[in-house]
């Protein structure tokens, strides 16, 4: 029996889906009608979304920022995108994640009365403890603050103590909100590709 290279598509995708609707889905999304331009989209999405998910532990890589980029970066390089609306939903979620990463680091650390100095020792203790993953995760950010206060601000011990603990659960806090906001947009995008009608422009 000879088949085109749609029925092809649609025999290789649908041993991996059940039911009527992701089978549909997944014929939209693999078809060989998209040609590399899909390829290349969604090789590109992937590639965001596995550096966005170290960007919550490597400084200076802004995790959530590439992973909504990665939304808008399906949209203009698909052949057949989801609607424009999604990526602007992406970049809304991503502008309040940001707001309340920026809000917990700030806050945690200034209720305890922390300088500069806890701030950076907290961001250095973070960088440390990626050496002892994970549990250097919790105790760098923790310790580095500590020791910052300590002995380059010159407070005394128990104010060191308090100030190093705000500003790295602070810090802590920053990245659970960045990993919950890179989770919502990916999940959303999933939810987009799959379910949303593919071409739609409103």
């Amino acid at each position: 029996m000879n088949y085109n290279s749609q029925s092809v598509t649609e025999i290789h995708c649908v041993k991996f889906f059940s039911g009527q609707v992701a089978k549909k889905t997944v014929i939209s999304l693999c078809s060989c009608d998209t040609g590399p331009m899909e390829l290349l989209a969604v090789i590109t999405v992937i590639f965001l979304w596995l550096l966005g998910l170290a960007g919550v532990i490597v400084p200076f890589l802004p995790g959530p920022t590439l992973v909504m980029a990665s939304a808008w970066a399906y949209f203009v390089l698909s052949p057949s995108p989801y609607p424009w609306w999604v990526a602007a939903i992406a970049t809304a979620v991503w502008a309040v994640g940001s707001l309340l990463d920026a809000l917990a680091s700030l806050l945690g650390a200034k209720v305890m009365g922390s300088s500069k100095w806890g701030l950076l020792g907290a961001t250095i203790g973070l960088l440390a403890g990626l050496f002892f993953f994970p549990i250097g995760l919790i105790i760098g950010p923790l310790a580095g603050a500590f020791a910052a206060e300590l002995f380059f601000a010159r407070k005394d011990l128990l104010t060191s103590g308090k100030v190093g603990f705000g500003a790295g659960m602070g810090i802590l806090i920053g990245k659970l909100i960045q990993i919950l906001t890179i989770l919502a947009i990916v999940a959303f995008m999933l939810w987009a590709m799959f379910f949303l009608p593919n071409g739609t422009t409103a």
